[in-house]
């Protein structure tokens, strides 16, 4: 019986095996399909429910905030809270009787009572309390809860004020002033540069007791006030009935220079110098003459600048301002106006300054609005508000987000380069693909209408935006040709973004400011065509006899002057080195060190160290040269060119300000022949949303590279990481290998140990599948390389150029080689120095100049004095360590950066560095290109360097001292 039911059972096994078979497959395939699940994301196109602080704990973007909440009308009635009344929740701030000191952890509380529930605008009465750089940041709570995430650090602008007037250097030019902080209170309405839904953030508040929380995130903030809430502006024609008095004034005219300012919320707000056109006020076809101000520096949300104007006697004047804004072509850009502090009518809350090619005026309330101003000082401030296109911007800002993930879900299922002849469903596999692509297209598409009804015009800025709204609609039709225009799809992601950049900006130039009343007629804006001609022609000659070369001194050119030259082509800081930031160093060497020594300084631009090398050989060096690439002092020094630094007395306390690691590379034969200018490391960058989508954390260790890389590549996904003989040196220095024998006359690679290390490095592209060649910066933006290995340059190129992954990515220290226990990241970093000239006769002064240039105070200076001029982009990357631990850093990477200060080392230079470097990169392509053989090769490439260095050294009769 038994038998007969096992026998029965296996043949019904046998019979129903292929079907079970079958349908376990199919279970299999369709539980893993798609690869990798698309995580929607908030937003009017991916799905996800729109999650709000009163649903949940998690703080909202202000968009949907301001949403969550539009049924509540702006209150307009304006609060007052003094310092006096806030209650310190902790030990931290510092109050007095007219101020309250809030410094980075501390916090203070107020209590609000308000009549009706409403959204209030806050802001405050303040200023800085330190003279650091760094931006002014606070967090805001609301009755104990962070209202949206924007709140959780709100940016506050410093006051800045020109050091000095004008004054002009011995060839006649004018020389830019320094900026300085201004001991002034300002009022500021808490906002953001990115914020297009609102003119303003703005908080609600329920109607009754409520309590306002300001915490200190970022620097130290002087508190005299909180402010809830504006009064209601009122039209003209009630600012008129108020008026006690309404003389009409006689014919007036006041013409004040845009240049010459009193106040302004950013150092980069300097006067600049137009020659274009003989009508600006002043003008010279030779001369340098900082004639304007404004332009690209003068473009983000919440920037001002405040003039105070002479007025001649008490009447009615017309305000006009003489402007150029040919940036944004058919777009206007807009400014806020304010009188002594003060909003007096509508028509100043949002004054319109149209596209113009040339200069021209523009008039507050078209000449239809006279302000009435008595005699004496009044300050005029213009503050860039909200952009007129800001429903453009944020329909742009949305679109390109669900673009983003959108590419990424795409690649993770087809690989960057998708194979043209597989269909890969795509349609099936990612949930309302083609809804998706339809709903972004309409998002555009009213973004690109919005755009042309301020410009007036079919076309013109918005013409890019419907290319790609018309081949998402293609897209959406055709799903299944989304493979073969893919690179196109990606190509207008980054369109998309960089339209954003452009778009949120509002450049305006101003040549000057002009009260007329009466009658008065204001000023031509253009002089006639032959006047305009030759002006041209006068600039063109004198192009051929000027020294572009030279940065000018106010100096009389009297007594034996210095001659200092700094190279631009070296500095690795994520933007170019150029006039702007050699004429900060010049006005600081003017007025710090010629004003210190009494030693005039003549400060040149070279574009290379080539530069030196030849007139070295020419023998027309200067004193002293700055911002030498690593490779030239020692080079230098090996032909006696430059003097050794341990000669010099100040050498001792020169060697303490710097970490002893970046003394490396200047150091040969005993002696130290440049001190460090710059000192630039790497971090590794990776992209949170999708770590946290792929479940994954950044590695510690290469072990741990390896494993998230193959899980990248699973997605389609990838890592960067140089190839370049830096990542060598970097896993030597690791795994405890010396590169050269203790004098520096051989490289140490003919071991197994190094061997081992080769292979490790060129298995990372031959094994591990990492790109040899990339372009990073982009690859990052949209996400086909989720990580990287990179420069810290990088991280001032994504703050001022990636606005769209703001949020998304971070940077941890770089992986590490486990050794002992212990996980080692030495790292190999990047540098330049300064170096004194041998055949200097001014060796005292020049020693004496590189004192005072390496100290810690002028390093902080020249370094913050950039930054506010150029923003983010231009940071300054001191190797001195204490300004190095005094950069303020995101609060998310500060730690991650100072754990890595530690790791710092770099490489001896040699006489035959550059062979060195050549033949390491010659065996790296012989590897992965032609599939060499590790040991073979890189024994045979160390041969060639240490026949080559002994040969350096014998020429220059180093091997007969040994």
């Amino acid at each position: 019986m038994r038998m007969t039911l096992f026998a029965e059972v296996n043949v019904l096994m046998k019979k129903y095996l292929s079907s079970v078979m079958a349908l376990l497959v199919t279970f299999i395939l369709l539980s893993s399909w798609p690869p990798v699940s698309a995580k929607t994301v908030s937003g009017s196109c991916l799905g996800g429910e729109n999650k709000t602080a009163a649903d949940n704990d998690i703080n909202m973007a202000f968009a949907d905030y301001w949403n969550h909440y539009a049924q509540y009308s702006i209150v307009e009635t304006k609060k007052i809270l003094p310092a006096a009344d806030a209650v310190l929740t902790n030990s931290l701030p510092v109050k007095t009787e007219e101020s309250l000191l809030l410094t980075k952890g501390g916090s203070a509380t107020w209590q609000l009572t308000v009549e009706k529930s409403g959204l209030y605008r806050v802001g405050l009465y303040y200023r800085a309390a330190d003279d650091f750089a760094a931006t002014l940041k606070v967090g805001v709570q609301i009755n104990g809860e962070v209202p949206f995430a924007e709140s959780s650090a709100v940016s506050l602008n410093r006051v800045y004020e020109d050091a000095e007037t004008i004054i002009k250097d011995n060839a006649g030019n004018d020389m830019v002033p320094l900026q300085q902080a201004a001991k002034v209170f300002n009022t500021q309405y808490f906002d953001a540069v990115d914020n297009y839904v609102a003119d303003s953030f703005y908080f609600y508040f329920p109607a009754g007791t409520n309590q306002v929380t300001l915490i200190g995130v970022q620097s130290s903030v002087e508190i005299r006030s909180l402010l809830i809430g504006e009064e209601a502006v009122p039209d003209y024609a009630s600012y008129l009935s108020s008026l006690k008095t309404n003389i009409p004034t006689e014919n007036q005219l006041v013409f004040h220079e845009a240049e010459q300012t009193l106040y302004k919320s950013d150092s980069a707000l300097v006067p600049e110098n137009d020659n274009s056109n003989p009508a600006i006020s002043p003008s010279d076809p030779q001369k340098i003459l900082l004639n304007v101000i404004g332009g690209d520096n003068w473009s983000e949300r919440g920037q001002w600048i405040c003039w105070s104007i002479s007025v001649p006697k008490d009447g009615m004047y017309q305000i006009s301002f003489k402007y150029k804004q040919s940036t944004l072509r058919g777009l206007d850009v807009s400014r806020r106006l304010t009188i002594d502090g003060e909003i007096l009518f509508s028509q100043m809350k949002q004054l319109i300054f149209p596209y113009s090619k040339g200069w021209n005026y523009v008039t507050l309330g078209n000449k239809e609005t006279p302000v009435y101003l008595t005699k004496g000082n009044h300050q005029l401030r213009l503050e860039i508000g909200s952009s007129p296109i800001n429903v453009a911007l944020s329909n742009i800002e949305s679109a390109l987000s669900d673009m983003n993930t959108l590419y990424r879900q795409i690649i993770m299922i087809t690989g960057t380069s998708p194979d043209l002849y597989n269909d890969y469903f795509l349609h099936r596999q990612i949930p309302n693909l083609t809804s998706t692509l339809s709903s972004i297209a309409e998002i555009l598409q009213r973004a690109a209408e919005e755009i042309e009804s301020q410009t007036g015009t079919k076309g013109s800025e918005a013409s890019a935006v419907y290319e790609i709204v018309s081949q998402l609609k293609s897209l959406s039709e055709k799903p299944n040709t989304i493979p073969a225009r893919l690179d196109r799809y990606k190509s207008n992601i980054s369109t998309l973004a960089d339209l954003l950049l452009r778009f949120r900006e509002s450049p305006l130039q101003l040549d000057g400011i002009v009260l007329t009343s009466g009658s008065q007629a204001l000023p031509e804006t253009s002089t006639g065509f032959f006047e305009f001609l030759w002006f041209r022609f006068q600039t063109f000659l004198y192009s051929f006899s000027t020294d572009y070369s030279q940065i000018g001194s106010q100096n009389d050119g009297s007594g034996q002057t210095l001659k200092v030259w700094a190279c631009t082509s070296a500095v690795d800081s994520g933007a170019d080195i150029g006039r702007d930031q050699m004429r900060i160093l010049k006005r600081m060497i003017d007025n710090k060190f010629t004003q210190k020594t009494g030693v005039p300084v003549k400060l040149s631009l070279i574009s290379s160290a080539d530069v030196l090398q030849q007139a070295v050989v020419g023998n027309q060096q200067p004193d002293v040269a700055m911002f030498l690439p690593k490779g030239t002092p020692v080079n230098l020094a090996y032909r006696e060119a430059i003097v050794n630094l341990l000669e010099l007395s100040y050498f001792s306390e020169w060697k303490q300000r710097v970490r002893a690691n970046s003394l490396i590379p200047y150091t040969c034969e005993g002696g130290v022949y440049a001190m460090p200018d710059t000192q630039i490391f790497s971090m590794l960058f990776y992209r949170t949303d999708i770590f946290e989508q792929l479940d994954l954390e950044p590695p510690q260790t290469w072990d741990e590279v390896y494993e998230v890389t193959a899980q990248l590549q699973q997605n389609n996904l990838e890592a960067g990481i140089s190839s370049d003989e830096n990542t060598f040196y970097m896993l030597l220095q690791q795994a405890g290998l010396p590169i050269y024998n203790q004098n520096n006359s051989k490289v140490l690679f003919d071991n197994s140990n190094a061997v081992s290390v080769f292979r490790q490095w060129t298995e990372l592209y031959t094994l591990y599948g990492i790109p040899v060649s990339f372009d990073f910066f982009n690859r990052f933006r949209t996400g086909e390389m989720s990580m990287g290995i990179m420069s810290m340059s990088l991280y001032n190129k994504l703050s001022a150029a990636a606005p769209e992954i703001d949020g998304l990515w971070s940077i941890v220290p770089i992986p590490g080689t486990m050794r002992d226990g212990v996980i080692h990241r030495e790292q190999i970093t990047s540098s330049t120095g300064s170096v004194i000239m041998r055949k200097s006769v001014l060796q005292k002064e020049a020693a004496a100049f590189l004192d005072w240039w390496s100290c810690a105070d002028t390093q902080k200076e020249y370094g913050d004095t950039v930054e506010s001029m150029l923003g983010l982009s231009g940071r300054y990357y001191s190797a001195n360590q204490q300004v190095q631990s005094q950069v303020v850093w995101p609060e998310a990477f500060q730690d991650a950066i100072s754990d890595s200060y530690a790791d710092f080392t770099d490489l001896p230079q040699t006489l035959a560095t550059y062979y060195l470097s050549r033949n390491i990169n010659n065996a790296f392509r012989k590897v992965v290109y032609n599939n060499g053989n590790s040991r073979e090769t890189l024994y045979n490439y160390t041969r060639e360097i240490n026949d080559e260095l002994t040969r350096k050294r014998s020429d220059f009769r180093l091997v007969e001292k040994e």
